[in-house]
């Protein structure tokens, strides 16, 4: 019988035992079924599960396959913060004959065979997995309702139209239905757009600068100002600003003063907005 058991990069890393196809091996584990799943699953764990549900036990086997998961740093759409990602397109799974300590990956999913008569883990839906599937249909009513809202329908004819015009030379990823978008250019002089859209404002990010909106209109002349290239980074001052011109209504500017004379904190992304030089963004095409 062949089981599936999930092994975390950071526990082997730390202290995991190495393995490898056609081995045997004995591991504690956890039972983790997935709802429809056709094999069993288990995570793999030698630091008492860190209060995880499901039952313990010991899994003695023989390995039959490694799937070794490498992780993509990835930005949330809508914003510039970062996170590892399994599901993003530059992840990487790759089969693997042999594993050791101390390589940088997300997990190995690993086909172990154990003997039919085996006394398995097993698996039950604890109270902390029920509030998080409940949490997750919360979250999936509330993106449809939003989509379905006034503020939602003109938010994505917005993205929808961006997309039929820009489609080719930009890079467009979406969060919770259109309210966190990143607009990432082809053309590497031209100037990236993120938005998060919320019940009263739309925060908004091109370049360096951050600015608040209101209405969808209001967004929509700030990204065919951005498409156009009308933006550039200026000093002013002793400081810097990032400056969004468009076509209709009134310049946007979003500035960091110098510090001045003396010693002082500067934060990084501060610090760099000061040192980089003034430039002109080109269009998306």
């Amino acid at each position: 019988m062949i089981v599936d058991v999930v092994v975390s990069g950071w526990e082997q890393a730390c202290c995991g035992e190495p393995f490898g196809v056609g081995r045997p091996v004995t591991w504690s584990v956890f039972a983790r079924d997935l709802p429809g799943a056709s094999r069993r699953r288990f995570l793999e764990s030698h630091h008492g599960g860190l209060d995880l549900p499901g039952e313990s036990g010991e899994l003695s086997g023989v390995v039959r396959e490694i799937v070794e998961v490498r992780a993509a740093v990835v930005e949330i759409p809508g914003t510039r913060t970062r996170t590892r990602s399994q599901d993003a397109p530059s992840s990487r799974r790759e089969r693997v004959d042999h594993v050791t300590k101390g390589v940088d990956v997300e997990e190995y999913l690993v086909a172990l065979e154990v003997d039919e008569t085996a006394d398995l883990p097993a698996y039950r839906l604890d109270e902390t997995e029920r509030r998080l599937a409940e949490d997750a249909e919360a979250e999936a009513r509330a993106v449809d309702e939003w989509i379905r809202s006034p503020r939602g329908r003109t938010t994505n004819a917005l993205l929808a139209s961006l997309r039929e015009r820009y489609g080719d030379v930009v890079q467009i990823r979406v969060r919770q239905g259109g309210r966190g978008v990143t607009i990432q250019p082809l053309e590497p002089e031209a100037c990236d757009l993120l938005w998060t859209v919320d019940a009263d404002t739309i925060s908004v990010t091109a370049g360096s600068g951050s600015f608040a909106l209101e209405g969808i209109d209001e967004l929509s002349d700030f990204a065919d100002a951005v498409a156009a290239g009308r933006v550039r980074e200026e000093r002013r001052d002793g400081g810097a600003a990032t400056v969004v011109s468009p076509v209709t209504g009134p310049e946007r500017v979003d500035s960091v003063e110098s510090p001045g004379e003396g010693m002082m904190l500067v934060p990084g992304d501060v610090a760099r907005r000061l040192r980089a030089p003034a430039r002109r963004y080109a269009p998306w095409r």
